[in-house]
């Protein structure tokens, strides 16, 4: 592992596809999956972080995932869900793995 120092949407162009991308920000993670989406390489997977409200805690960041990487002809498969961290008494942050193809 080596870190990078820099903005996301400068440093990241050109690099070579990972097998793991981890977007741990819940507060806006969403608006780089442009920038994440060719990050992950066929076959790998990418963890979006994310606020849900807790009556509905997995379909906002699932159809954020779609159509991020249905915009770049991606396929993607949903592996895991998880509860990491109750927000507010309404909201809870959460993380949603998908492997993408």
């Amino acid at each position: 592992m080596k870190p990078i120092l820099g903005d996301v949407s400068e440093v990241c162009a050109g690099m070579t596809p990972f097998d793991r991308v981890y977007m741990p920000l819940p507060k806006g993670a969403y608006a780089f999956l442009d920038v994440a989406a060719p990050l992950v390489r066929d076959g790998g997977v990418l963890g979006f972080y994310h606020w849900a409200p807790g009556d509905d805690l997995w379909s906002e960041a699932e159809k954020l995932l779609r159509e991020a990487f249905n915009a770049r002809n991606r396929d993607l498969e949903f592996i895991n869900h998880v509860k990491v961290s109750q927000y507010n008494p309404k909201y809870w942050k959460i993380r949603v793995d998908a492997r993408i193809q």
